[in-house]
């Protein structure tokens, strides 16, 4: 189960960056705005935060919890706070092609992620304390 776990939260990020790719393209040939973190657009920072959390399910190292949470808190901070600023009516988040701005998907799939990771979390501590007992 935490091998389906692992592969389940790998390829959903392993999709939002095949889905992103052409939104990070469109920045940097200057065909679109990404809102901007100091020096670098949202997207970019998104697309690495997508990565780390890919790269956290792939390997179970020792500190992969460390390596999902540095991928997934600045992944729900901005999808939060784009989603928020969206419904307030100030829009600020690259839409696609149906006008639906992408900031709604990412907090939505952030939600799906952390919820895979904790129940991953989870059968591992009683995977460990399965071992212990023996």
């Amino acid at each position: 189960m935490t091998l389906l776990l692992r592969i389940l939260i790998a390829t959903i990020s392993a999709l939002v960056l095949y889905g992103l790719l052409p939104v990070i393209w469109a920045q940097a040939t200057g065909a679109a705005q990404c809102p901007a973190l100091g020096p670098l657009p949202a997207c970019y920072v998104v697309g690495i935060c997508y990565t780390l959390i890919a790269i956290s399910a792939i390997r179970a190292l020792p500190f992969a919890a460390h390596v999902f949470w540095i991928g997934w808190l600045p992944v729900f901070g901005l999808a939060l706070t784009g989603s928020l600023t969206e419904i307030s009516g100030t829009p600020i988040c690259p839409r696609n092609a149906i006008d639906i701005p992408l900031c709604f998907f990412s907090l939505g799939i952030a939600a799906i992620l952390l919820l895979c990771f904790q129940f991953l979390r989870r059968l591992d501590t009683q995977k460990a304390l399965e071992h212990t007992k023996l």
